[in-house]
């Protein structure tokens, strides 16, 4: 369980690392960027951006701290022109 959960914080991580502005820094010694927490009982709720469909459930025994995330935001990546499948596959 241990393996599958430092799986799911690498990934995690990666997919938020663009829109996070805080860190849960978590006993295990990883962290999760975030945007924005709520406390719900024992399980804190970590918002990966701005709005509230996004998040992931920490128990809050498990988290250390927070910090502010200092890491500079990747550019964003252009998005890709529509084209042909046909021409695509040629």
């Amino acid at each position: 369980m241990k393996f599958f959960s430092k799986i799911v914080v690498l990934v995690l991580w990666g997919a938020c690392a663009a829109f996070a502005g805080q860190l849960a820094i978590l006993s295990n010694g990883f962290s999760i960027p975030h945007d924005h927490r709520a406390v719900l009982n024992q399980v804190t709720r970590l918002y990966l951006g701005p709005g509230n469909d996004s998040y992931v459930d920490v128990p809050t025994a498990d988290i250390v701290r927070f910090d502010k995330d200092n890491t500079p935001r990747r550019a964003g990546v252009p998005a890709a022109r529509a084209q042909d499948v046909n021409a695509a596959v040629s």
